[in-house]
């Protein structure tokens, strides 16, 4: 079956990536990285390439790119480095002309893939390798951002603990696509493309049925001692959705 240009999946960056998801990708450019020498010359490559297709207008339903020139950097020279600077400026830079050549039904995700330690390395469990950034921006305000405002109060510890593996349920939230099977993130409801806090909710909840389901079944495989406790917990917590009406609370209550 063709797929409409726009629903077309698009990538632009490290040459890793495509072994893994080659037969997901419509249009692909990869880089190689295993030089970490090379700084910032592939990550102004991938720009030219992302100009190049916004030039033909924002015709894909996602598009994905891996910037390279701070980790190499990294890789390099420790965190204190001048180089290190430089990189953030150009990949600021970078960031600054995506924005420019988004429309206003253009969703900017950013994220980082790991963190860094003094020495400008990673793969450990230390905090400094294993904190990062999660950014998302649009030219028009998130439907959710007006609720999302007058109760911010209660989002502040989802805020405050958004991980990697979240990524998966808020990319599947904004591109309204179903949660993939084994996916063990949560969505944002500020990241919702609906502003009724009550479809929101339903949204969250098939979240957490779709992880029930797989941790259910990861634990019919595995039969770790652990799995009776947290299965029984979460669907406890999915028992408390569902029986929550809704239709009959103020958008405070349901938030709550």
């Amino acid at each position: 079956m063709e797929l409409n240009e726009d629903d077309k999946i698009l990538f632009y960056g490290d040459h890793c990536w495509v072994p893994y998801f080659r037969s997901h990708f419509d249009d692909f450019v990869e880089y190689g990285s295993s030089d970490t020498r090379v700084l910032d010359e592939l990550d102004h490559q991938m720009l030219k390439n992302l100009k190049s297709r916004f030039d033909e207008g924002s015709h894909f339903k996602l598009m994905a790119s891996h910037l390279l020139s701070v980790d190499n950097a990294g890789h390099q020279f420790d965190v204190r480095s001048p180089h290190i600077e430089r990189m953030i400026g150009i990949v600021d830079h970078i960031i600054e002309q995506i924005v420019e050549m988004m429309d206003d039904k253009t969703t900017l995700v950013i994220f980082g893939d790991h963190g860094l330690t003094e020495d400008g390395n990673h793969g450990g469990e230390s905090r400094l390798e294993m904190a990062s950034a999660f950014f998302a921006f649009q030219k028009t305000p998130f439907p959710m951002y007006d609720s999302y405002l007058k109760n911010k109060d209660l989002y502040k510890e989802m805020d405050d603990s958004v991980r990697l593996g979240d990524v998966t349920a808020i990319t599947s939230l904004l591109l309204n696509t179903q949660y993939p099977f084994s996916n063990m993130g949560k969505m944002h409801p500020l990241l919702a493309p609906s502003g009724d806090i009550r479809v929101v909710h339903e949204k969250f909840l098939d979240n957490m049925r779709q992880m029930n389901a797989y941790l259910k079944e990861y634990c019919r495989r595995t039969q770790n001692l652990w799995c009776p406790e947290e299965t029984g917990l979460l669907q406890k917590k999915i028992d408390e959705f569902e029986g929550f009406d809704p239709s009959r609370a103020t958008d405070r209550q349901i938030t709550e």
